[in-house]
Protein backbone atom coordinates (compact mmCIF):
# COMPACT_ATOMS: atom_id res chain seq x y z
CA UNK A 1 0.00 0.00 0.00
CA UNK A 2 1.43 2.97 -1.13
CA UNK A 3 1.98 6.47 1.18
CA UNK A 4 0.33 8.36 -1.88
CA UNK A 5 -2.75 5.89 -1.98
CA UNK A 6 -2.86 6.28 1.99
CA UNK A 7 -2.61 10.34 1.48
CA UNK A 8 -5.77 11.94 2.29
CA UNK A 9 -7.70 13.97 0.05
CA UNK A 10 -7.70 17.33 -0.78
CA UNK A 11 -10.44 19.40 1.23
CA UNK A 12 -13.50 20.29 -1.08
CA UNK A 13 -15.87 22.60 -0.65
CA UNK A 14 -19.48 21.61 0.45
CA UNK A 15 -20.65 23.61 -2.51
CA UNK A 16 -18.25 21.32 -4.56
CA UNK A 17 -19.51 18.59 -3.22
CA UNK A 18 -22.89 18.75 -3.37
CA UNK A 19 -22.68 19.92 -7.21
CA UNK A 20 -21.39 16.21 -7.99
CA UNK A 21 -23.40 14.36 -6.29
CA UNK A 22 -25.01 11.78 -7.98
CA UNK A 23 -28.49 10.72 -7.02
CA UNK A 24 -29.17 7.40 -5.79
CA UNK A 25 -30.78 5.53 -8.85
CA UNK A 26 -27.98 6.68 -10.29
CA UNK A 27 -25.28 5.70 -8.08
CA UNK A 28 -27.18 2.04 -7.62
CA UNK A 29 -27.14 1.43 -11.42
CA UNK A 30 -23.26 2.51 -11.69
CA UNK A 31 -21.09 -0.57 -10.54
CA UNK A 32 -18.56 0.68 -7.88
CA UNK A 33 -14.70 0.27 -8.84
CA UNK A 34 -12.92 -1.42 -5.25
CA UNK A 35 -10.37 1.31 -3.75
CA UNK A 36 -6.56 0.09 -4.18
CA UNK A 37 -6.37 1.21 -0.47
CA UNK A 38 -8.86 -2.02 0.53
CA UNK A 39 -6.89 -4.35 2.64
CA UNK A 40 -6.71 -7.92 1.81
CA UNK A 41 -7.84 -9.68 4.43
CA UNK A 42 -6.68 -13.65 3.84
CA UNK A 43 -8.93 -16.27 3.89
CA UNK A 44 -7.09 -17.82 7.04
CA UNK A 45 -7.35 -15.14 8.85
CA UNK A 46 -10.90 -14.91 8.44
CA UNK A 47 -11.39 -18.58 9.50
CA UNK A 48 -9.08 -18.42 11.95
CA UNK A 49 -11.70 -15.19 13.38
CA UNK A 50 -14.25 -16.94 13.41
CA UNK A 51 -12.68 -20.59 14.63
CA UNK A 52 -11.67 -18.49 17.58
CA UNK A 53 -14.75 -16.96 18.90
CA UNK A 54 -14.71 -18.75 21.58
CA UNK A 55 -17.81 -18.91 24.92
CA UNK A 56 -15.27 -19.58 26.97
CA UNK A 57 -14.13 -16.70 29.36
CA UNK A 58 -10.83 -17.73 28.87
CA UNK A 59 -10.73 -18.07 25.15
CA UNK A 60 -8.14 -19.16 22.73
CA UNK A 61 -7.28 -14.89 21.76
CA UNK A 62 -7.60 -14.24 25.54
CA UNK A 63 -5.13 -16.66 26.61
CA UNK A 64 -2.92 -15.30 23.96
CA UNK A 65 -2.35 -12.01 25.31
CA UNK A 66 -3.19 -11.96 28.99
CA UNK A 67 -3.17 -14.47 31.86
CA UNK A 68 -6.20 -16.94 32.01
CA UNK A 69 -8.42 -16.20 35.00
CA UNK A 70 -11.78 -18.08 34.38
CA UNK A 71 -10.34 -21.34 34.30
CA UNK A 72 -6.73 -21.58 36.04
CA UNK A 73 -4.94 -23.76 38.37
CA UNK A 74 -5.46 -22.63 41.70
CA UNK A 75 -3.03 -23.27 44.38
CA UNK A 76 -1.85 -25.85 47.18
CA UNK A 77 -4.07 -29.04 46.36
CA UNK A 78 -2.91 -32.81 46.53
CA UNK A 79 -4.97 -33.84 43.99
CA UNK A 80 -2.69 -32.14 41.53
CA UNK A 81 0.20 -33.33 42.99
CA UNK A 82 -1.56 -37.34 42.73
CA UNK A 83 -2.47 -36.50 39.47
CA UNK A 84 1.52 -35.78 38.62
CA UNK A 85 2.35 -38.87 40.36
CA UNK A 86 -0.11 -41.02 37.88
CA UNK A 87 2.02 -39.49 34.92
CA UNK A 88 5.00 -39.82 36.44
CA UNK A 89 5.06 -42.51 38.67
CA UNK A 90 8.56 -44.17 37.82
CA UNK A 91 12.00 -42.60 37.07
CA UNK A 92 12.20 -44.96 34.25
CA UNK A 93 8.68 -43.58 33.00
CA UNK A 94 9.74 -39.53 33.64
CA UNK A 95 13.18 -40.70 31.57
CA UNK A 96 10.37 -41.37 28.71
CA UNK A 97 8.40 -38.26 28.32
CA UNK A 98 9.34 -34.53 28.08
CA UNK A 99 10.38 -33.19 31.42
CA UNK A 100 7.68 -31.38 33.39
CA UNK A 101 7.78 -28.33 34.86
CA UNK A 102 7.48 -27.77 38.89
CA UNK A 103 5.25 -25.52 39.69
CA UNK A 104 2.74 -24.88 43.15
CA UNK A 105 -0.38 -25.89 41.32
CA UNK A 106 -3.50 -27.35 42.39
CA UNK A 107 -6.64 -28.46 41.29
CA UNK A 108 -8.64 -27.26 38.82
CA UNK A 109 -11.83 -24.64 39.67
CA UNK A 110 -13.83 -23.63 36.97
CA UNK A 111 -15.79 -20.52 37.36
CA UNK A 112 -19.53 -21.05 36.04
CA UNK A 113 -19.56 -20.78 32.37
CA UNK A 114 -21.93 -22.24 29.53
CA UNK A 115 -20.13 -25.14 28.87
CA UNK A 116 -19.28 -27.61 32.32
CA UNK A 117 -16.27 -28.44 33.17
CA UNK A 118 -14.53 -32.45 32.82
CA UNK A 119 -11.69 -34.33 34.10
CA UNK A 120 -10.48 -34.82 30.67
CA UNK A 121 -10.41 -31.55 29.42
CA UNK A 122 -8.88 -30.22 33.33
CA UNK A 123 -6.54 -33.02 32.86
CA UNK A 124 -5.55 -31.40 29.14
CA UNK A 125 -5.11 -28.24 30.36
CA UNK A 126 -3.15 -28.93 33.35
CA UNK A 127 -0.87 -30.96 31.07
CA UNK A 128 -0.65 -28.06 28.84
CA UNK A 129 0.41 -26.26 31.58
CA UNK A 130 2.88 -28.87 33.52
CA UNK A 131 4.25 -30.50 30.49
CA UNK A 132 3.57 -28.83 27.40
CA UNK A 133 4.21 -25.38 27.30
CA UNK A 134 7.63 -25.00 28.06
CA UNK A 135 8.50 -27.70 24.89
CA UNK A 136 5.76 -27.26 22.74
CA UNK A 137 7.12 -25.26 19.37
CA UNK A 138 4.77 -26.04 16.74
CA UNK A 139 6.53 -24.96 12.90
CA UNK A 140 4.42 -24.56 9.31
CA UNK A 141 3.13 -27.76 8.14
CA UNK A 142 2.04 -27.47 4.18
CA UNK A 143 -0.85 -30.07 4.34
CA UNK A 144 -2.67 -30.66 1.09
CA UNK A 145 -5.72 -29.20 0.76
CA UNK A 146 -9.11 -32.06 0.92
CA UNK A 147 -9.24 -33.56 -2.36
CA UNK A 148 -11.26 -36.84 -3.70
CA UNK A 149 -9.72 -39.90 -2.87
CA UNK A 150 -7.04 -39.99 -5.60
CA UNK A 151 -10.01 -40.40 -7.72
CA UNK A 152 -11.73 -42.89 -5.98
CA UNK A 153 -14.32 -43.28 -3.96
CA UNK A 154 -16.49 -45.77 -2.04
CA UNK A 155 -19.84 -45.42 -3.29
CA UNK A 156 -21.35 -49.05 -1.81
CA UNK A 157 -19.80 -47.40 1.75
CA UNK A 158 -18.95 -50.91 2.65
CA UNK A 159 -17.23 -50.28 5.69
CA UNK A 160 -20.92 -48.82 7.28
CA UNK A 161 -21.57 -53.06 7.02
CA UNK A 162 -18.46 -53.65 9.72
CA UNK A 163 -19.55 -56.73 12.17
CA UNK A 164 -18.26 -55.39 15.24
CA UNK A 165 -16.93 -58.73 16.75
CA UNK A 166 -15.91 -58.84 20.60
CA UNK A 167 -18.12 -56.01 21.54
CA UNK A 168 -16.79 -54.44 25.14
CA UNK A 169 -13.93 -57.20 25.09
CA UNK A 170 -10.84 -55.84 24.44
CA UNK A 171 -10.67 -51.95 24.43
CA UNK A 172 -8.45 -50.22 21.79
CA UNK A 173 -7.40 -53.16 20.06
CA UNK A 174 -4.41 -50.97 17.93
CA UNK A 175 -2.99 -53.92 16.51
CA UNK A 176 -4.25 -57.35 14.97
CA UNK A 177 -1.89 -60.31 14.34
CA UNK A 178 -1.90 -64.41 13.88
CA UNK A 179 1.24 -66.74 14.97
CA UNK A 180 2.86 -68.73 12.00
CA UNK A 181 0.87 -71.69 13.31
CA UNK A 182 -2.52 -69.72 12.86
CA UNK A 183 -3.37 -69.51 16.36
CA UNK A 184 -4.98 -66.07 17.24
CA UNK A 185 -6.30 -63.42 16.85
CA UNK A 186 -3.46 -61.34 19.12
CA UNK A 187 -4.40 -57.97 19.79
CA UNK A 188 -2.45 -54.81 21.31
CA UNK A 189 -5.09 -53.08 24.16
CA UNK A 190 -5.16 -50.07 25.90
CA UNK A 191 -4.25 -51.25 29.49
CA UNK A 192 -0.94 -52.16 28.67
CA UNK A 193 -1.08 -56.16 27.78
CA UNK A 194 -1.20 -58.03 24.48
CA UNK A 195 -4.08 -60.84 24.54
CA UNK A 196 -4.55 -64.06 22.62
CA UNK A 197 -8.41 -65.47 21.95
CA UNK A 198 -8.42 -68.73 23.24
CA UNK A 199 -8.67 -71.87 21.05
CA UNK A 200 -12.63 -72.58 21.74
CA UNK A 201 -12.89 -68.18 20.85
CA UNK A 202 -14.80 -68.28 24.14
CA UNK A 203 -12.73 -65.33 25.82
CA UNK A 204 -9.35 -63.53 25.32
CA UNK A 205 -6.37 -64.44 27.74
CA UNK A 206 -3.39 -62.21 28.52
CA UNK A 207 -0.52 -63.12 26.58
CA UNK A 208 2.22 -61.03 27.36
CA UNK A 209 3.28 -57.34 28.44
CA UNK A 210 5.58 -54.84 28.75
CA UNK A 211 5.55 -52.61 31.64
CA UNK A 212 7.45 -53.84 34.62
CA UNK A 213 5.45 -51.83 36.83
CA UNK A 214 2.11 -53.26 35.62
CA UNK A 215 -0.33 -54.38 38.07
CA UNK A 216 -3.78 -55.76 37.29
CA UNK A 217 -5.27 -54.06 39.98
CA UNK A 218 -3.78 -50.32 38.68
CA UNK A 219 -4.28 -51.44 34.74
CA UNK A 220 -6.72 -53.82 33.97
CA UNK A 221 -9.45 -52.19 32.37
CA UNK A 222 -11.73 -51.72 29.21
CA UNK A 223 -12.16 -48.04 29.56
CA UNK A 224 -8.32 -46.18 28.32
CA UNK A 225 -6.89 -44.74 31.08
CA UNK A 226 -4.33 -42.07 29.13
CA UNK A 227 -2.72 -40.78 32.45
CA UNK A 228 -1.82 -44.42 33.33
CA UNK A 229 -0.31 -45.36 30.01
CA UNK A 230 3.10 -44.69 31.32
CA UNK A 231 2.82 -47.09 34.22
CA UNK A 232 0.66 -49.83 32.61
CA UNK A 233 2.64 -49.40 29.18
CA UNK A 234 0.93 -49.44 25.86
CA UNK A 235 1.75 -52.26 23.31
CA UNK A 236 1.38 -50.65 19.72
CA UNK A 237 2.55 -52.77 16.68
CA UNK A 238 3.30 -55.95 16.70
CA UNK A 239 4.80 -59.50 14.07
CA UNK A 240 5.53 -62.68 14.85
CA UNK A 241 8.74 -63.57 13.23
CA UNK A 242 7.67 -66.76 10.96
CA UNK A 243 10.44 -69.00 11.40
CA UNK A 244 11.05 -68.53 15.34
CA UNK A 245 6.79 -67.72 16.37
CA UNK A 246 8.71 -65.01 18.68
CA UNK A 247 6.44 -62.41 18.72
CA UNK A 248 8.13 -58.79 18.37
CA UNK A 249 6.37 -55.37 19.43
CA UNK A 250 6.30 -52.19 19.97
CA UNK A 251 5.66 -50.49 23.21
CA UNK A 252 4.73 -46.74 22.74
CA UNK A 253 6.63 -46.33 26.81
CA UNK A 254 9.18 -48.56 27.14
CA UNK A 255 10.50 -49.82 23.54
CA UNK A 256 10.79 -52.55 21.21
CA UNK A 257 10.48 -56.25 23.21
CA UNK A 258 10.04 -59.65 21.69
CA UNK A 259 8.51 -62.95 23.71
CA UNK A 260 8.27 -66.57 22.91
CA UNK A 261 5.26 -68.18 21.67
CA UNK A 262 4.67 -69.46 24.72
CA UNK A 263 3.93 -66.12 25.92
CA UNK A 264 4.97 -64.73 29.98
CA UNK A 265 7.19 -62.03 30.24
CA UNK A 266 8.86 -60.14 27.35
CA UNK A 267 12.37 -59.45 26.95
CA UNK A 268 13.39 -55.75 26.15
CA UNK A 269 15.83 -55.29 23.19
CA UNK A 270 16.08 -51.40 22.65
CA UNK A 271 14.45 -48.40 23.83
CA UNK A 272 17.81 -45.83 23.43
CA UNK A 273 19.48 -45.47 19.76
CA UNK A 274 22.49 -43.38 19.10
CA UNK A 275 22.41 -42.03 22.69
CA UNK A 276 18.66 -40.87 22.49
CA UNK A 277 15.56 -42.47 24.24
CA UNK A 278 12.73 -43.62 22.06
CA UNK A 279 9.31 -41.38 23.20
CA UNK A 280 6.98 -43.50 21.16
CA UNK A 281 8.06 -46.81 19.85
CA UNK A 282 5.13 -47.16 17.15
CA UNK A 283 4.75 -49.65 14.23
CA UNK A 284 7.68 -52.82 13.04
CA UNK A 285 7.91 -55.57 10.50
CA UNK A 286 9.85 -58.38 10.36
CA UNK A 287 12.17 -59.34 7.38
CA UNK A 288 12.72 -63.19 8.07
CA UNK A 289 16.00 -63.14 5.32
CA UNK A 290 17.87 -60.70 6.80
CA UNK A 291 16.93 -61.40 10.08
CA UNK A 292 15.96 -57.87 10.96
CA UNK A 293 13.26 -56.02 12.61
CA UNK A 294 12.17 -52.73 10.48
CA UNK A 295 10.70 -50.41 13.59
CA UNK A 296 9.40 -46.73 13.97
CA UNK A 297 10.23 -44.06 16.69
CA UNK A 298 7.15 -41.20 16.13
CA UNK A 299 9.28 -39.16 18.70
CA UNK A 300 12.37 -37.69 20.21
CA UNK A 301 10.62 -35.46 22.30
CA UNK A 302 6.49 -36.49 22.78
CA UNK A 303 5.14 -39.45 24.39
CA UNK A 304 2.41 -41.31 23.28
CA UNK A 305 -0.35 -39.74 25.28
CA UNK A 306 1.05 -36.58 24.42
CA UNK A 307 -0.05 -37.35 20.97
CA UNK A 308 -1.80 -33.88 20.39
CA UNK A 309 0.96 -31.77 20.78
CA UNK A 310 2.95 -34.43 18.38
CA UNK A 311 0.91 -34.14 15.71
CA UNK A 312 0.30 -30.45 16.01
CA UNK A 313 3.88 -29.23 16.69
CA UNK A 314 4.75 -30.59 12.95
CA UNK A 315 8.74 -30.58 13.82
CA UNK A 316 10.17 -33.87 11.99
CA UNK A 317 11.58 -35.65 15.33
CA UNK A 318 10.64 -39.70 14.21
CA UNK A 319 12.70 -42.12 13.11
CA UNK A 320 12.99 -45.24 11.01
CA UNK A 321 15.27 -47.74 12.02
CA UNK A 322 16.38 -51.61 11.45
CA UNK A 323 17.13 -53.73 14.62
CA UNK A 324 19.37 -56.61 13.87
CA UNK A 325 18.70 -59.99 15.48
CA UNK A 326 21.74 -61.44 15.85
CA UNK A 327 23.79 -58.68 16.48
CA UNK A 328 21.21 -56.51 18.75
CA UNK A 329 23.00 -53.41 17.00
CA UNK A 330 19.87 -50.80 15.94
CA UNK A 331 20.35 -48.28 12.93
CA UNK A 332 18.61 -45.31 12.38
CA UNK A 333 17.51 -45.40 8.40
CA UNK A 334 15.95 -42.59 8.11
CA UNK A 335 15.41 -39.27 10.40
CA UNK A 336 13.34 -36.25 10.38
CA UNK A 337 10.02 -37.80 9.97
CA UNK A 338 7.21 -36.22 11.30
CA UNK A 339 5.30 -38.43 13.48
CA UNK A 340 6.29 -41.45 11.82
CA UNK A 341 4.31 -44.54 11.98
CA UNK A 342 3.31 -47.27 10.29
CA UNK A 343 5.68 -49.65 8.51
CA UNK A 344 5.22 -52.40 6.03
CA UNK A 345 7.76 -54.28 3.88
CA UNK A 346 6.91 -55.27 0.25
CA UNK A 347 6.28 -58.53 -0.95
CA UNK A 348 9.56 -58.74 -3.00
CA UNK A 349 11.37 -57.54 0.13
CA UNK A 350 12.87 -54.47 -2.04
CA UNK A 351 12.10 -51.70 0.01
CA UNK A 352 9.84 -51.10 3.38
CA UNK A 353 6.84 -48.21 3.62
CA UNK A 354 6.92 -46.18 6.36
CA UNK A 355 3.92 -43.60 7.31
CA UNK A 356 4.69 -39.77 7.94
CA UNK A 357 1.48 -39.27 9.64
CA UNK A 358 1.70 -35.59 9.84
CA UNK A 359 2.12 -34.81 6.39
CA UNK A 360 -0.38 -37.01 5.77
CA UNK A 361 1.79 -39.76 3.39
CA UNK A 362 3.90 -42.71 3.22
CA UNK A 363 7.34 -43.05 2.07
CA UNK A 364 9.62 -45.90 0.45
CA UNK A 365 12.91 -46.44 1.61
CA UNK A 366 14.66 -48.98 -0.64
CA UNK A 367 16.30 -51.62 1.15
CA UNK A 368 17.63 -53.92 -1.97
CA UNK A 369 18.69 -53.21 -5.31
CA UNK A 370 20.11 -49.93 -6.95
CA UNK A 371 18.69 -48.12 -4.65
CA UNK A 372 19.37 -49.29 -1.82
CA UNK A 373 19.33 -46.50 0.77
CA UNK A 374 16.81 -43.95 -0.92
CA UNK A 375 13.96 -42.48 0.42
CA UNK A 376 10.77 -41.23 -1.72
CA UNK A 377 7.59 -40.30 -1.37
CA UNK A 378 5.50 -43.34 -1.72
CA UNK A 379 2.02 -41.98 -1.63
CA UNK A 380 -0.01 -39.21 -0.51
CA UNK A 381 -3.50 -39.94 1.11
CA UNK A 382 -6.88 -38.02 2.43
CA UNK A 383 -6.45 -39.20 5.89
CA UNK A 384 -3.85 -39.21 8.54
CA UNK A 385 -2.08 -42.72 7.77
CA UNK A 386 -1.91 -45.37 11.15
CA UNK A 387 -0.42 -48.90 10.43
CA UNK A 388 0.18 -50.63 7.19
CA UNK A 389 0.05 -54.39 5.74
CA UNK A 390 1.00 -55.94 3.50
CA UNK A 391 -2.45 -58.51 1.50
CA UNK A 392 -1.98 -61.13 -0.39
CA UNK A 393 -1.81 -59.61 -3.23
CA UNK A 394 1.16 -58.00 -2.68
CA UNK A 395 -0.77 -54.68 -2.28
CA UNK A 396 -0.75 -52.54 1.32
CA UNK A 397 -3.97 -51.61 3.49
CA UNK A 398 -3.19 -48.50 5.03
CA UNK A 399 -5.48 -47.15 7.88
CA UNK A 400 -6.46 -44.20 8.16
CA UNK A 401 -7.69 -42.21 11.88
CA UNK A 402 -9.19 -39.36 10.30
CA UNK A 403 -9.86 -37.44 7.24
CA UNK A 404 -8.65 -34.57 6.38
CA UNK A 405 -10.46 -31.27 6.12
CA UNK A 406 -9.86 -27.29 4.86
CA UNK A 407 -10.15 -26.63 8.83
CA UNK A 408 -7.09 -28.94 9.64
CA UNK A 409 -4.84 -28.17 6.41
CA UNK A 410 -5.18 -24.72 7.43
CA UNK A 411 -4.71 -24.94 11.27
CA UNK A 412 -1.55 -26.68 10.27
CA UNK A 413 -0.42 -23.43 8.00
CA UNK A 414 -0.63 -21.21 10.97
CA UNK A 415 1.75 -22.34 14.02
CA UNK A 416 0.82 -19.25 15.97
CA UNK A 417 -3.02 -20.25 16.16
CA UNK A 418 -2.29 -23.36 17.11
CA UNK A 419 -0.25 -22.81 19.60
CA UNK A 420 -2.64 -20.49 20.80
CA UNK A 421 -5.56 -22.88 20.77
CA UNK A 422 -3.31 -25.51 22.93
CA UNK A 423 -2.58 -22.94 25.53
CA UNK A 424 -6.24 -23.16 27.33
CA UNK A 425 -8.98 -25.29 27.87
CA UNK A 426 -10.38 -24.56 24.54
CA UNK A 427 -8.00 -26.01 22.99
CA UNK A 428 -8.83 -29.32 24.28
CA UNK A 429 -12.51 -28.85 23.20
CA UNK A 430 -12.01 -27.52 19.56
CA UNK A 431 -9.23 -30.49 19.54
CA UNK A 432 -11.83 -33.38 20.15
CA UNK A 433 -14.78 -31.66 18.40
CA UNK A 434 -12.88 -31.72 15.47
CA UNK A 435 -11.30 -35.19 15.72
CA UNK A 436 -15.04 -36.47 16.53
CA UNK A 437 -16.16 -34.51 13.19
CA UNK A 438 -13.25 -35.84 11.46
CA UNK A 439 -14.05 -39.52 12.56
CA UNK A 440 -14.94 -41.49 9.64
CA UNK A 441 -13.91 -45.06 8.94
CA UNK A 442 -11.37 -45.10 5.83
CA UNK A 443 -9.12 -47.15 4.33
CA UNK A 444 -7.18 -47.58 1.25
CA UNK A 445 -5.50 -49.59 -0.81
CA UNK A 446 -2.51 -49.08 -2.56
CA UNK A 447 -0.17 -51.05 -5.15
CA UNK A 448 3.80 -51.38 -5.46
CA UNK A 449 3.42 -48.44 -7.16
CA UNK A 450 2.32 -45.84 -5.10
CA UNK A 451 -1.57 -46.34 -6.55
CA UNK A 452 -4.41 -46.12 -5.34
CA UNK A 453 -6.83 -49.25 -6.27
CA UNK A 454 -9.45 -49.22 -3.75
CA UNK A 455 -10.71 -47.31 -1.11
CA UNK A 456 -13.30 -48.60 1.98
CA UNK A 457 -15.69 -45.99 3.71
CA UNK A 458 -17.53 -45.77 6.17
CA UNK A 459 -18.37 -41.91 5.27
CA UNK A 460 -20.56 -40.74 8.89
CA UNK A 461 -18.38 -43.31 11.13
CA UNK A 462 -20.99 -44.28 12.50
CA UNK A 463 -20.46 -48.00 12.59
CA UNK A 464 -16.63 -48.11 12.94
CA UNK A 465 -14.26 -44.89 12.69
CA UNK A 466 -10.67 -44.21 13.47
CA UNK A 467 -9.10 -46.78 12.16
CA UNK A 468 -5.82 -47.64 13.22
CA UNK A 469 -4.93 -51.08 11.54
CA UNK A 470 -6.18 -53.71 8.61
CA UNK A 471 -5.31 -57.33 8.11
CA UNK A 472 -6.48 -59.50 5.38
CA UNK A 473 -6.83 -62.97 6.23
CA UNK A 474 -9.40 -65.40 4.18
CA UNK A 475 -11.23 -63.24 2.55
CA UNK A 476 -12.09 -60.89 5.61
CA UNK A 477 -10.85 -57.92 7.16
CA UNK A 478 -9.87 -57.28 10.30
CA UNK A 479 -10.15 -53.84 11.54
CA UNK A 480 -8.29 -52.32 14.84
CA UNK A 481 -8.55 -48.61 16.14
CA UNK A 482 -6.74 -47.17 19.45
CA UNK A 483 -10.00 -46.21 20.17
CA UNK A 484 -12.84 -48.72 19.89
CA UNK A 485 -13.46 -51.22 22.08
CA UNK A 486 -14.61 -54.12 19.46
CA UNK A 487 -12.84 -55.50 16.20
CA UNK A 488 -14.08 -54.45 13.14
CA UNK A 489 -14.76 -57.42 10.16
CA UNK A 490 -16.02 -56.79 7.02
CA UNK A 491 -16.52 -59.54 4.40
CA UNK A 492 -13.53 -58.04 1.15
CA UNK A 493 -14.89 -61.60 -0.77
CA UNK A 494 -18.00 -59.70 -1.98
CA UNK A 495 -17.23 -56.40 -3.70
Amino acid sequence: MSARCCRPAVRQSFSHRSSVRQSFSHRSSVRQRPSRCSPRVPLVLILAALLLASPYPDGPVRAAFARPTAWAIKSSSEANKAWLEANQPTSEANASSPPAKTTKSGAYKSSPGPNKSTSQANEWAFLFRTRWADNFRPVRVRVPLPKLIGGLEDKKNRLAKTERRYLGQATGPESIAWDPRGGGPYVSVSDGRILRRKADDSDWEAFTHASPHRTSALCDSRTPKLALEAKCGRPLGMAFHPTTGDLYFADAYYGLFKVSSAGGPATKLVDVVDGERMMMCNDLDIDAAANAVYFTDSSSRWARRDFLPLLLEGRKDGRLMKYDIGTGRTTVLVDKVAFANGVALSRDKKFVVFCETTYLRCHRYWIRGPKTGKKEVFVNLPGYPDNLSLNPRGRFWIALNSRNSLFTALLMRTPDIRGALLRQRFGYTIAKGTSEQLASGILVEVDENGKITDVLEDKKGERINQLSEVVERDGKLWLGSVVNDFVGIVDYSIR
